[in-house]
């Protein structure tokens, strides 16, 4: 049997099969694959999709690029019981992705992605490497409103680059839930000194390996939400 053969007969092994209500699946998936997996789903991919893949000079970025794509693809095709190719993405106003039937958000680091899917409402999720050379408060003096900035300041600073990366991911899988929608709050205070009113949502964490950071967040949510957890290989 040929690797890419074995690795779609894994990846139906891994499903976590049909959505609750209440749900959200967030599967992890290596982006390094083999060439014959990148053959066989290169297919898959839409002429736009293929497009930019090509206009990315560094093989291991291209390749990345079309591995994140046909993972996504083939698990919209499960979920929507579609063929992966006849899945259409289409794209909001400000750029967010989405499909009739679900939501979904993906987000990729180095070489890993993660792809979060739920019925319940629209969903963001982000993932970072956490990397040791960067300059962390550097950032957040930018990046985090004066209370985050404050929150930061008190974890012990053994563990405020872990922190840093957990607040960061949560604000980021934010923005992308609401669609790029909500920069004056993602970037600290206004002009006038006023964080923007933001609607509902909630950010949840994600349990990953310690060098990795990442979290999801939900707009206006269910009252109780059940996150579950896959791998695609």
């Amino acid at each position: 049997m040929s690797t890419a053969l074995r690795q779609i007969q894994y990846w139906h092994a891994c499903w976590l099969g049909e959505l609750a209500p209440d749900e959200v699946h967030v599967y992890s998936t290596s982006l390094d694959w083999p060439d014959a997996s990148l053959a066989w789903t290169g297919s898959w991919l839409s002429d736009t999709e293929q497009a930019r893949a090509r206009q990315l000079v560094d093989p291991i970025k291209r390749n990345r690029f079309s591995a994140a794509r046909a993972s996504l693809r083939w698990l919209l095709a499960k979920y929507l019981d579609q063929p992966p190719q006849e899945v259409v993405i289409q794209y909001e106003p400000g750029g967010k992705p989405y499909v009739p039937g679900v939501h979904f958000n993906v987000s990729h680091s180095h070489d890993r992605a993660l792809i979060a899917i739920t019925r319940a409402c629209a969903v963001g999720v982000d993932v970072e490497f956490i990397d040791q050379h960067v300059p962390y408060w550097q950032v957040a003096e930018v990046a985090f409103t004066s209370q985050e900035r404050e929150a930061l300041s008190a974890i012990p600073v053994g563990r405020q680059r872990q922190v840093f990366y957990q607040m960061w991911t949560g604000k980021e899988a934010l923005l992308k839930a609401y669609g790029g929608k909500l920069d004056i709050y993602l970037k600290g205070e206004s002009s006038g000194g006023e964080v923007q009113e933001v609607p509902p949502y909630r950010i949840l964490p994600l349990s990953l390996e310690e060098c990795w950071a990442g979290a999801i967040a939900l707009t206006n949510p269910p009252s109780a939400v059940n996150l579950r957890y896959g791998a695609l290989v």
